[in-house]
């Protein structure tokens, strides 16, 4: 990620632990995403348990890092709009 945005000049890097934020809604939405598999896959009945929640991790582990970097903006803007 950049230091400072290119077209206003706002600096990303905060403090430490401002981004745990950040990284809570990064994993509550690869949760959502990697849900519907999990359940699809858990009333399917021809998955075991332990092998739909194999899937759903590793849509959690190969979406979550994807997802973070836009819910650091998305953290941003939050604390933008709340100063406000």
């Amino acid at each position: 990620m950049n230091r400072k945005c290119t077209h206003c000049g706002h600096g990303y890097e905060k403090e430490e632990g401002f981004f745990l934020g950040a990284m809570i809604i990064s994993y509550f939405l690869s949760t959502l995403l990697a849900l519907p598999l999990l359940l699809f896959l858990c009333f399917s009945r021809e998955v075991d348990l332990v092998t739909a929640l194999a899937a759903a991790c590793m849509i959690i582990l190969i979406t979550g890092p994807v997802i973070y970097r836009y819910s650091k903006l998305l953290w941003i803007h939050l604390e933008e709009r709340l100063k406000h």
